[in-house]
């Protein structure tokens, strides 16, 4: 005899007892998952908020430091800080600023010139992240221009300018970096032929009675052929970041400088008398605009 077939009708029970012990299975699972992922997301939110703690502590140090002048150890705060945070576009400006502090302009020790060189390089960094971030720029301005690298520095406001056209501090910036340059040269020309620039000529003196501040006509049209043109640049930045802002007070002592330059230069008693009086009128402009800040930081 052929040996008893098992009932058709115990295979449906068996499968469907298998299928709920894989579906037990597999809930168990996704629980344990779940509770691995609540476990690991826990962590992760409170590694961030101890991060978020720790940076604004040192950046809250950095900056007392630098409130008190400790310029160094505020740079350390600082670095401290972006240690924990590197993306920090805010604290690496920070950091510009505390190494922007300790450089000296013409200094030569290694310290300072390496303040510089770590300002500049975390500066690159901020750019590398954000091409267009005017902080960055304006501060690689400042320093290029503080380094005596005025055609860098005028590159840099330059950049600025483009992608901020209403900034007058671009402005401002670019026409007080041409005009170190450009009345160094100037008055070196004057010093080695023994002249004596409109800025110190007294009163009354023939030099200006004639509308010449440099006696000597020679060295006169050859300063203003290598230069005049770059003075008009200079005064029409100048005026440029004084139409932006119109309090702006390093733009009109800037445009004070630069005509007290173009009398230096001038051609005739006119044009002499006429820069001249532009520049005692950018003084005065300049001396308002900062009793005006004074009475208003008094407030």
């Amino acid at each position: 005899m052929m040996p008893d077939r098992v009932s058709d009708s115990a295979s449906p029970g068996a499968s469907s007892a298998t299928a709920v012990r894989r579906r037990r299975r597999a809930a168990t699972r996704f629980r344990v998952s779940l509770a691995v992922a609540a476990v690991a997301l826990a962590l992760w939110a409170a590694r961030i908020v101890e991060q978020h703690v720790s940076v604004r502590a040192a950046l809250a140090e950095g900056e007392e430091a630098f409130r008190g002048g400790d310029f160094v150890r505020a740079a350390d705060r600082f670095r401290a800080a972006l240690e924990i945070d590197p993306a920090s576009t805010a604290v690496r400006l920070r950091l510009v600023a505390a190494y922007r502090m300790q450089y000296v302009p013409g200094g030569e020790s290694a310290a300072n010139l390496d303040a510089a060189k770590q300002a500049l390089g975390e500066i690159a960094r901020v750019l590398d992240r954000d091409p267009s971030n005017r902080a960055a720029l304006l501060a690689a301005g400042e320093i290029s221009d503080a380094r005596s690298e005025y055609d860098r520095s005028r590159e840099w406001y330059g950049r600025l300018a483009a992608i901020d056209s209403a900034s007058a501090a671009a402005f401002a910036g670019m026409s007080a970096a041409s005009l170190t340059e450009v009345s160094g040269a100037v008055l070196d020309a004057e010093a080695r032929a023994g002249a004596l620039p409109a800025a110190f000529a007294p009163r009354g003196s023939a030099p200006q009675a004639d509308g010449h501040p440099i006696a000597n006509d020679d060295l006169r049209r050859s300063l203003a052929e290598r230069w005049s043109a770059a003075i008009a640049d200079g005064i029409e930045a100048a005026s440029k970041a004084v139409t932006l802002d119109r309090g702006n007070e390093r733009a009109m002592l800037t445009l004070d400088a630069w005509h007290q330059l173009a009398a230096d230069l001038a051609a005739s008693p006119e044009e002499y008398s006429r820069h001249r009086t532009a520049a005692d009128e950018w003084r005065r402009k300049a001396l308002a605009a900062r009793r005006l800040e004074a009475e208003r930081s008094a407030q």
